[in-house]
C-alpha cells in the first residue's frame, strides 16, 4: 500500500488518523455488533450494552446538547433524510465534530474510493464523495434526564478523564462542566462545551455506558452541509482508506485496533431534488412504479435499497402540454453530471467487483423547466400553452457568466465583431463610444516604503477647462503632476473634497485616476468643486500596488488659474501629443489604443514644462478607439434605445438618428410604449447570423468601468462612480430563445413586426455533452409590451386563435392584424408585408399570443422564478440587489410577495441562511424620491428579516473606496448554489412587476461540490468581488458565510464594507409615495388613471421628475 506523505502521525491536530469506533468495554476491546442498515431517517440503530464505549473516529470536539423544540445553534443545521430536523425532540445528543483540517483531509482522501456511479477514477478536482464533518449519538428522551444520569455515561479511561473530574463536582457544576445546565432536569447552556477528543490517545472516549442497562441509541453521520449520511457507509469508506489504500492512516500500530466499525452490507440511495431537499410531488408521482431494483426503506418514498440492475425512470406524460416534468434530469451526487433518465447511469459503480459492500449515495432528480422558470405546465395555464410557454434551453456560450460591466461590454463588442454579424442591441442610456476598458496591471511594490511617504505633486492648469466669473471658478479640471516619488507601476486614485451644503461636511468627489510610469511619475486629471480662484483645494490620494494600498489624506494644493483655450481635436493635434493618464502612455491617434472612458491630456513639449490642454472627447474617431460602438457596429446592425424615465437621469449621448456608415437606430419610436416612470432596463445584444448574444444588468456608459475589488475604488480603470454590473453570454439553443425576444424589441413599428413574426429559422443543434441551461425571463408592466399593436386589438381577444380565419364572428389573428393596419396610413395588409415563401403561420401565431399575453397581464418572469426557487431553499439564499421591500402585488395568477416568501422559508426551514448584498445606491443620477423610497423600503425589509431569523441573516454594503458609495445595476440571486438568476430586474416591487428588464436563469448539468458548476463558480466569483477576498476563501456553507459576515460587520467592515449604510427599522414612507415611486401597475389597475388622481406636491414631483 502507498504511504501518505506527510505521515498523519506528524500532523498533530491536523492529523486525519483513524481509530476504532466502538469497544465492548474497558476490559474487552473487541468491536460491537456490525452496524445495521440505515433507518428511514438515515440514522443507524446502535445499542450500547453496559460498559460499551464509543470512541473518537478521528480528531474532533465533543459537545453535549439537548434536541429542544427550537434546536440549539449547533444542531439546527443537522437534518434527517427527509430534510426535517435530525433527532427526536428531547433527546440528548452527543455531537462529535471533526476538526476542520481533519474533515477536509479525509474528504480529499475519500475521492479515490470506488464510486457508486462509475468505475472511472475521479479526475482533477472532481468530487465523488461528500466531506463528512459530524457524528452524533442520539440518546432517547428520558434515558439521561438529570445530572446524576449524566455521570453514568461520561468516559472514564483514567483519572484525568471526564467522569473522574465530574465526580468532584456538585450536580449543577457537573452539568455546566459538559455545557449543560440544571440538576434534576437538564437543559442547554448558553454555549455548549467543545471537548477535544483524539483517537488512540488517553482522550479518545466519547461515551462509556456505566448505567445499569443498555442504551438504545442512534448513530448519525452528517456532511458539511448538515445532511444525514449513512454512518455504516462512512465506516466502510474509512476502513477501505486505511486498510487498503494507505498504510499509515491508522492511529495505532496495534493490528487488533486497526478498524472503524463492522457493517452489514447494503447499498442505500436517497432521492432528492436539485437543492438536495425533498422531491417535488410532480416528480414522485411520475417515479411511482418506475424504479427498477430499488426497494423503499420502511415507509419512505425516497430512501431505497439498491439491488443489482437498479434504474430510475419516469412514467410517460399523457399530454406533452400538461407534462409537469417535461425536462427531467438525474444526477449522482456529488459527482454528476445530470443526464436524461434513459441516459443516466447512477449505479454503474456498484456493479464493479471492487465496489464497497456498504455504501450510500444521493441521487438528484429535477425538472429543468420548472427549476429555471418556476412555472409548471398545469392545465389551462400559460405554461401549458406552447405558444406562450417560457422555455429553458441548453446554453453553449463561452464565457457564460460575465461578472463585471466590462466583461459584458467585451462580449457585446465580440458579437458585433463576429463574421457576417447582424446584431440587434438594446440598452438603457447608451453612449456613442460605449465599450470595454482593460484594467491596468498593477506592479509589485510596497506603497508603505519610506521613500513613498510623501509623493510630490504639483497642480497645473488644464487649458480649455473651467469658467471664471470674477473670483468664482466652476467646472474646472486640473492636472496633478507627480514627480518620481511613487511606486513604479502603482495605481493612483485621487478624490477632491466637496462639501455637503446641508450639513457642511466634506465628502470625496469622484476625482481622477492614473497609472504611475516606470520612473514613478504620473499625470492625473482632477475635476475640482466650484470655488474661488487661487484658493487652496484638498484631496485624498490612494496608492495601490499588487502588494497593498495606502491612503494619504488631506493633501493640499493651490487651485491653478483658469486658462481659456479650445480643447484639442484628436484629428488635428498639431504640435500637441496625447497622454493617457490610465496607461501612462502617449497613444498615437488612429491606432485604436484609446479605450472608452480613459482620460486624455494634450501635452505641449516636455511633460515637465507643465503645458497641458484639455482634449475634446467627442473628437475621438472610430480609428482612435479600442473595441467600441464606433468601430464595431455598422450598417448591418441596429441599436434600440429609449429616453430615461426620470428627468434626473442623463440620457446617453449616442445620436438618436443613424449616422453615415453606422448602425440603424430605433429611439423612442419602438414597438413598446413605456409607462410613465417605468424604467426600460432591457440590455441585450443578439447576432441573428451567429445565434449568439448577451443579456445583462448594466448601462452603456462610456465612463462606467469596473475592476474589482470595489473597496479599492476599481484599481486599473478610469475614475467614475463605483458601479457593479454583470450579465450572461447566450448561445446555442438558448440563442433561439433570445432571437424571439429580440424580434419584439428591435422593430420600429407594426409593419416591421409583421414581417418578422412568422419568419422561420433553423433551430440550434442541442449539444450532447453536459453543460449549462438557461431560461430568459422578462419583466414588464401591463399595457406596455408591444402596445403599439395590442392597443389596436379588442380587449375580448384571447390567445389561442387560428392564424387565418375569415369568419367575422371569430376572425383569425391575421384578420385582427389587418383590421389594426386598416386604421393606419399606408394601406398596409399582412399579405402585402410578408413573404409567404418564408413565413410560418405557427411561429407567427405564437409571436402574437406571447405579445398579447404579456401586454394584457404584464410579465413577471424573474419574480415568479425567484419566488419558486426560494420556496425550495434548503441551505443558502444569496441575494445582491439594489432594492428589497415587503410590498405584495396581488394577481389572479399568483401573488408576488418575495420578502414574505423569504421569511416564510426562513421560518419553515431553521437550517436556511440568507446573505444580502445591498449597495448604497442603484445607479448615479437616479430620481431622488425613488432612491429615498428604496432606502426606507430596504430598512423595513431588514427589520422584518431581523425579527424572523436574526442569527441566520447577514447583510453587507460593499464600499466603492474609502467613504465612497457602491452602486449596483444588476440583481443576482443564488439559491443553494443550485440555480442562479442575474439581470436587471430587482427585488423591490417595481423591479419585480413594473420596470422592463431581462433576467437570465442558469443551471448546469456539470457539478462541483454536488452543485451546478457554473452556478457555484459564479457565486464564489461574485462573493469574492463583493467581500474583497479571493474566491477560494469564500466559505461554502451558509452558517460559515453568515458567521463570517457578522464578524466583518461587528468590526466595522474592515474597509471592505460599510455596515452602517442600512439600519433595520420601520418603513415610514407614506402609502401614496409607495404607490407612485414603487409602483405595481397590475392587471386590475389603470396606471394612467391613478396618476391623474394625484394632487399637491406628489403630483408636482411626478410631473417634474418624469419624462
Amino acid at each position: 500500500m502507498p504511504t501518505l506523505n506527510p505521515a498523519p502521525s506528524s500532523l498533530g491536530l491536523f492529523s486525519p488518523a483513524l481509530g476504532p469506533w466502538f469497544e465492548t468495554s474497558s476490559a474487552d476491546a473487541t468491536d460491537l455488533a456490525d452496524l445495521p442498515p440505515p433507518n428511514p431517517d438515515l440514522s443507524v440503530t446502535r445499542q450500547l450494552p453496559v460498559g460499551a464505549i464509543w470512541n473518537a473516529p478521528a480528531a474532533g470536539t465533543l459537545s453535549y446538547l439537548l434536541a429542544t423544540a427550537t434546536r440549539p445553534p449547533a444542531l439546527v443545521r443537522l437534518r434527517a433524510a427527509d430534510g426535517s430536523p435530525a433527532f427526536a425532540e428531547g433527546a440528548l445528543v452527543l455531537l462529535f465534530t471533526l476538526l476542520p483540517q481533519v474533515a477536509e483531509r479525509l474528504g480529499a482522501l475519500s475521492q479515490a474510493l470506488p464510486r457508486p456511479d462509475s468505475t472511472d477514477a475521479a479526475s482533477g478536482d472532481q468530487r465523488t464523495r461528500p466531506v463528512i464533518t459530524d457524528f452524533a449519538l442520539e440518546i432517547p428522551p428520558g434515558v439521561i434526564g438529570s445530572a446524576p444520569d449524566l455521570q453514568n455515561i461520561l468516559p472514564a479511561r483514567n483519572a484525568s478523564d471526564l467522569r473522574s473530574v465530574a465526580a468532584g463536582l456538585d450536580a449543577a457544576e457537573r452539568a455546566a462542566f459538559v455545557g449543560l445546565s440544571g440538576t434534576a432536569t437538564l437543559s442547554n447552556a448558553d454555549k455548549p462545551a467543545t471537548i477535544l477528543r483524539r483517537p488512540e490517545t488517553d482522550a479518545r472516549r466519547l461515551i462509556e455506558n456505566d448505567s445499569v442497562s443498555p442504551i438504545n441509541a442512534k448513530l448519525w453521520a452528517f456532511t458539511r452541509g448538515g445532511r444525514a449520511y449513512d454512518p455504516g457507509a462512512v465506516a466502510a469508506m474509512w476502513t477501505r482508506l486505511a486498510g487498503t489504500d494507505w498504510d499509515n492512516l491508522w492511529a495505532t500500530d496495534d493490528a487488533a485496533r486497526q478498524r472503524t466499525a463492522g457493517t452489514m452490507a447494503q447499498h442505500t440511495v436517497l432521492l432528492v431534488n436539485a437543492h438536495q431537499g425533498p422531491l417535488e410531488t410532480a416528480v414522485t408521482d411520475r417515479l411511482a412504479g418506475n424504479l427498477t431494483g430499488l426497494t423503499p426503506v420502511g415507509t419512505s418514498d425516497t430512501l431505497h435499497v439498491a439491488a443489482a440492475g437498479a434504474a430510475i425512470a419516469l412514467s410517460a406524460p399523457g399530454d406533452a402540454n400538461t407534462d409537469t416534468v417535461p425536462i427531467p434530469l438525474v444526477a449522482p451526487l456529488p459527482a454528476g453530471p445530470y443526464a436524461a433518465p434513459a441516459a443516466a447511469t447512477p449505479f454503474a459503480g456498484w456493479g464493479d467487483p471492487d465496489a464497497l459492500g456498504r455504501d450510500f449515495q444521493r441521487i438528484a432528480i429535477t425538472d429543468v423547466e420548472r427549476h429555471l422558470t418556476g412555472l409548471s405546465r398545469v392545465a389551462n395555464s400559460a405554461q401549458a400553452d406552447p405558444r406562450r410557454r417560457v422555455s429553458a434551453a441548453r446554453n453553449t456560450a463561452d464565457p457564460l457568466f460575465l461578472p463585471t460591466a466590462d466583461a459584458v461590454a467585451t462580449e457585446v463588442m465580440a458579437r458585433f465583431a463576429d463574421t457576417s454579424a447582424t446584431v440587434d442591441f438594446i440598452a438603457p442610456e447608451l453612449d456613442r463610444d460605449y465599450g470595454p476598458q482593460t484594467p491596468a496591471t498593477l506592479s509589485p511594490g510596497d506603497p508603505f516604503a519610506a521613500e513613498f511617504d510623501d509623493p510630490a505633486a504639483t497642480a497645473h492648469s488644464l487649458r480649455g477647462s473651467g469658467q471664471q466669473a470674477g473670483a468664482a471658478v466652476s467646472d474646472q479640471t486640473v492636472v496633478l503632476r507627480f514627480d518620481p516619488t511613487l511606486p513604479p507601476g502603482a495605481w493612483l486614485r485621487a478624490w477632491p473634497h466637496g462639501r455637503d451644503t446641508a450639513d457642511g461636511r466634506r465628502f470625496r468627489m469622484t476625482g481622477g485616476a492614473a497609472l504611475a510610469d516606470a520612473a514613478g511619475s504620473a499625470l492625473l486629471l482632477l475635476p475640482l468643486r466650484d470655488g474661488e480662484a487661487g484658493a487652496t483645494f484638498s484631496y485624498d490620494l490612494m496608492v495601490t500596488t499588487a502588494e497593498g494600498s495606502r491612503l494619504l489624506t488631506d493633501r493640499r494644493a493651490d487651485r491653478p488659474a483658469v486658462v481659456d483655450a479650445t480643447p484639442a481635436d484628436v484629428a488635428s493635434l498639431g504640435a500637441l501629443t496625447l497622454y493617457c493618464a490610465e496607461t501612462a502612455t502617449q497613444p498615437a491617434p488612429g491606432t485604436g489604443a484609446i479605450a472608452p472612458g480613459q482620460s486624455l491630456i494634450a501635452v505641449e513639449g516636455d511633460i515637465s514644462a507643465g503645458n497641458f490642454t484639455a482634449v475634446d472627447i467627442t473628437s475621438l474617431r472610430a480609428s482612435d478607439l479600442g473595441p467600441s460602438l464606433p468601430n464595431r457596429a455598422d450598417t448591418a446592425d441596429r441599436i434600440i434605445t429609449n429616453d430615461p424615465a426620470f428627468t434626473q437621469t442623463t440620457a446617453g449621448d449616442l445620436a438618436p438618428a443613424q449616422a453615415p456608415g453606422g448602425p440603424e437606430r430605433v429611439h423612442e419610436a419602438g414597438f413598446h410604449t413605456g409607462a410613465t416612470a417605468q424604467e426600460i432596463l432591457d440590455f441585450a445584444a443578439y447576432d441573428t447570423t451567429g445565434n449568439r448574444g448577451v443579456i445583462g444588468g448594466v448601462a452603456g456608459r462610456r465612463i462606467w468601468h469596473e475592476a474589482p475589488p470595489a473597496a479599492l475604488a476599481h484599481p486599473g480603470v478610469n475614475a467614475a462612480p463605483e458601479i457593479h454590473g454583470e450579465g450572461l453570454g447566450i448561445g446555442g439553443p438558448a440563442g433561439d430563445l433570445l432571437r424571439l425576444l429580440m424580434r419584439e424589441r428591435r422593430v420600429a413599428d407594426i409593419a416591421e413586426f409583421v414581417t418578422l413574426m412568422g419568419r422561420p429559422f433553423t433551430s440550434a443543434t442541442v449539444p450532447t455533452d453536459a453543460g449549462p441551461w438557461t431560461a430568459i425571463l422578462e419583466t414588464a408592466a401591463k399595457g406596455t409590451h408591444g402596445n403599439l399593436l395590442i392597443s389596436l386589438i379588442p380587449d375580448t381577444v384571447e390567445p389561442g386563435a387560428l392564424w387565418d380565419n375569415a369568419d367575422p364572428a371569430n376572425p383569425g389573428i391575421k384578420q385582427r392584424i389587418d383590421n389594426a393596419l386598416s386604421g393606419l396610413p399606408g394601406g398596409l395588409t399582412v399579405d402585402g408585408l410578408i413573404d409567404s415563401a418564408t413565413f410560418d403561420d405557427d411561429i407567427a401565431s405564437a409571436a402574437f399570443d406571447r405579445l398579447l399575453h404579456k401586454n394584457r397581464k404584464g410579465v413577471q418572469g424573474f419574480a415568479r422564478a425567484a419566488f419558486a426557487a426560494v420556496e425550495r431553499a434548503e441551505d443558502l439564499v444569496w441575494l445582491q440587489t439594489p432594492a428589497l421591500d415587503g410590498e405584495v402585488w396581488a394577481d389572479p395568477d399568483g401573488d408576488i410577495r418575495f420578502l414574505e416568501a423569504l421569511t416564510d422559508r426562513l421560518t419553515a426551514n431553521p437550517a436556511l441562511h440568507v446573505v444580502l448584498i445591498l449597495p448604497a445606491r442603484h445607479l448615479p443620477d437616479r430620481n431622488a424620491r425613488v432612491d429615498e423610497v428604496r432606502r426606507f423600503a430596504i430598512q423595513g425589509a431588514l427589520e422584518t428579516l431581523k425579527a424572523t431569523a436574526e442569527d441566520r441573516v447577514a447583510w453587507i454594503t460593499p464600499t466603492g473606496g474609502p467613504g465612497r458609495d457602491f452602486h449596483m445595476s444588476a440583481t443576482t440571486l443564488f439559491v443553494d448554489d443550485a440555480v442562479m438568476f442575474t439581470g436587471a430586474a430587482h427585488a423591490g416591487r417595481r423591479g419585480l412587476v413594473f420596470d422592463a428588464a431581462l433576467t437570465g436563469a442558469v443551471f448546469d448539468e456539470r457539478l462541483a461540490f454536488g452543485r451546478p458548476r457554473a452556478v457555484i463558480e459564479a457565486r464564489r466569483t461574485l462573493a469574492g468581488a463583493m467581500l474583497g477576498v479571493a474566491p477560494g476563501l469564500v466559505p461554502l456553507s451558509g452558517p460559515d458565510l453568515v458567521a463570517a459576515l457578522k464578524v466583518q460587520a461587528s468590526g466595522g467592515g474592515f474597509g471592505r464594507s460599510a455596515p452602517a449604510t442600512y439600519t433595520p427599522g420601520p418603513d415610514t414612507t407614506p402609502g401614496p409615495d409607495r404607490e407612485v415611486w414603487n409602483p405595481s401597475a397590475s392587471s386590475g389597475t389603470d396606471w394612467v388613471a391613478f396618476l391623474a388622481t394625484l394632487g399637491g406636491d406628489l403630483a408636482t414631483d411626478v410631473q417634474n421628475g418624469t419624462r
